[in-house]
């Protein structure tokens, strides 16, 4: 179900009542928690069967925040900010760089060990 129609659904007085006394008589651990609940109660799957978490999520939202009488649960962690992110100082000019890679003379790679460095996206890469 596109996510349109998620929403209309939701929307419907009916719908808001259903839900506002789903809050009111269970307790949830996180939003997504009650996400999985609300597409449980009113069929939200895709065609796998799996909850359409996302669509169902959205619409809880829009509908917090219009004031439907639905008051969602706290928010565990912070929204992953995914922007760019911008250094104090800007980074300086490269120095004594020479014009063709073939002329770099003396160069020595480190192979630093993952204690050092800790966890990182290149750890699982074999050496």
């Amino acid at each position: 179900m596109p996510q349109s129609q998620i929403s209309r659904r939701l929307g419907g007085a009916r719908e808001r009542a259903r839900i506002a006394a789903i809050l009111s008589q269970e307790q949830f651990e996180s939003r997504s928690a009650l996400g999985r609940r609300i597409c449980r109660e009113f069929s939200f799957f895709d065609t796998t069967g799996r909850p359409q978490l996302a669509g169902c999520m959205k619409a809880l939202s829009a509908l917090a925040e219009r004031g439907a009488d639905i008051v969602l649960p706290a928010a565990q962690a912070l929204a992953v900010d995914n922007s760019p992110r911008l250094l104090a100082l800007g980074v300086p000019e490269p120095e004594e760089v020479p014009a063709h890679p073939a002329s770099i003379r003396g160069l020595v790679l480190t192979v630093v060990a993952a204690a050092v460095c800790g966890a990182g996206p290149l750890d699982d890469v074999e050496r």
